[in-house]
């Protein structure tokens, strides 16, 4: 895993920056995923991977565009990711 991009965002209510990170399969392939957001929360900073918005029943949902059912690749990413960011 590699984060790349990483950019600090002001005036945007609770986003603070956008990043891409990089995977290497095993068959050396790349797949990047843009568009990654770092959000302040009640808990602090963590890290996403990006959604997409839709509506239901006149409501506005989110739904994940990449999701991790076991949360340790997220887990992994956010702790990575805000080191750098910390740095930045």
């Amino acid at each position: 895993m590699k984060i790349k991009n990483l950019r600090k965002i002001s005036g945007q209510a609770k986003l603070r920056a956008s990043f891409t990170v990089e995977f290497e399969l095993k068959d050396g392939e790349i797949i990047e995923i843009h568009g990654c957001p770092i959000w302040e929360g009640e808990r602090g900073l963590y890290a996403e991977f990006p959604k997409k918005e839709y509506m239901q029943k006149g409501q506005s949902k989110w739904e994940h565009i990449v999701f991790n059912p076991s949360g340790n690749l997220i887990k992994n990413l956010t702790e990575a990711v805000l080191a750098l960011y910390q740095d930045k």
